[in-house]
């Protein structure tokens, strides 16, 4: 199958088009074949002109082995950590899931992997939300348990009273029990 990005690929100079390709050749789309060399090839051309995509894109590839020197964690958070110091949601996230798993050199840290999911969430990144809810509940239901929401005060409770993402603290447990048990509607999980 001839390949027809190739011409293309043999002229690409601006760093979004390098990036593009990157992706096109690591997942296989575009009218291309699946080819993590060369889409390593171009994640590196568009990581070293400051692409953020191109950097993640660089990291991502460090991290899973997909480049000849196989798996480099040190190299795969610094190019992450580029990408995500431009604000790149992506990189955000993986961060975050780094932190939260203690991954790429990384000690796990959920304030840390907490910050970097909410940054990734406030880009509009999918699944930081869902990532930020799971590992700290707390910092995930605020603003619901803060206006009596039955079944944040009863998350929050929970993660009180578990220390999931936070310190475990009975006081608290408490005071977001009786909140949720006595919300309107309350929460029948509470009430037990």
């Amino acid at each position: 199958m001839a390949d027809p990005l190739s011409s293309v690929g043999a002229h690409a100079t601006s760093a979004e088009s390098q990036y593009q390709l990157s992706m096109a050749y690591r997942n296989g789309t575009g009218g291309v074949v699946k080819d993590m060399d060369r889409a390593f090839q171009y994640a590196v051309q568009a990581a070293n002109q400051n692409h953020a995509g191109g950097q993640c894109a660089l990291g991502y590839h460090y991290a899973h082995g997909a480049t000849p020197e196989g798996v480099k964690p040190e190299l795969a958070l610094k190019w992450t950590q580029a990408a995500a110091k431009q604000g790149y949601g992506l990189a955000l996230y993986y961060l975050g899931y780094w932190y939260e798993r203690g991954v790429c050199g990384l000690k796990i840290d959920i304030a840390k992997a907490t910050e970097n999911y909410a940054l990734a969430a406030a880009k509009g990144q999918a699944g930081a939300k869902e990532a930020i809810a799971r590992i700290n509940p707390v910092y995930a239901y605020a603003d619901a348990a803060a206006k009596g929401d039955a079944h944040a005060c009863y998350r929050t409770c929970v993660a009180y009273d578990d220390g999931i993402g936070v310190e475990k603290n009975p006081k608290k447990a408490l005071e977001f029990a009786l909140k949720a048990a006595n919300a309107d509607p309350p929460s029948h999980a509470a009430q037990w």
